[in-house]
């Protein structure tokens, strides 16, 4: 099982999210991108090792850009980070189809304990706040 990573900013919440990350389990199979076009030429290029795709829109611009690119996203089970709680930017979120939402603002815990769920084929929550 492979774990792609977007973290487009690197203020607090993408070093909170970057460190959460380096403390899973399944370190080697963990790629992490840095810039939106490296996400788009990664997800034009699947080696077949991708499965789960944590995709942070820090910004809504961000979150506009992973909507445009949402076609290359078919195949993979999308943990999606939003940048706030607003309907509008929560509605737009939900166009990706993702397994579980989080907010920017929080902790990344429940990320850590979806993903382990994940790692294992457990059965995840679609929503926030679903355990």
């Amino acid at each position: 099982m492979g774990l792609i990573v977007y973290i487009p900013q690197m203020d607090e919440p993408g070093k909170r999210l970057q460190r959460m990350i380096g403390d899973l389990i399944w370190r080697d199979s963990i790629e992490i991108i840095y810039t939106f076009k490296g996400l788009e030429f990664r997800l034009q290029h699947p080696d077949g090792n991708e499965d789960i795709a944590l995709l942070f829109a820090s910004t809504p611009n961000d979150l506009n850009e992973l909507v445009t690119s949402r076609p290359l996203l078919n195949n993979l089970r999308i943990i999606l980070i939003l940048p706030d709680e607003q309907k509008e930017t929560t509605t737009k979120g939900h166009l990706l189809r993702p397994r579980f939402l989080s907010y920017k603002d929080g902790d990344f815990l429940d990320l850590a304990l979806v993903l382990r769920k994940m790692k294992k084929g457990l059965p995840t929550p679609s929503h926030k706040g679903g355990y």
